[in-house]
């Protein structure tokens, strides 16, 4: 069965948010240690925003993580 671009961006967003949490970082942390926009975040953690793989890579990075542990289900 293949997922929606919603049901990908809902699970990344959940997947970050999780790792995030794991780490006791807030948005706020995670937006200064990634270089991207804390309201950005939050966008992203709720699947409510579009991102690319130049932000997946920050968020990786961010949290101590390669891109495909980040992105694997």
């Amino acid at each position: 069965m293949q997922l929606s671009l919603y049901e990908v961006l809902g699970l990344i967003g959940k997947r970050i948010e999780a790792e995030r949490k794991m780490r006791k970082m807030s948005q706020q942390a995670l937006a200064d240690a990634s270089g991207l926009d804390r309201a950005y975040i939050s966008n992203v953690e709720r699947g409510k925003q579009n991102v690319t793989i130049a932000a997946l890579l920050r968020f990786a990075d961010a949290l101590g993580l390669s891109l495909g542990q980040l992105i694997d289900e």
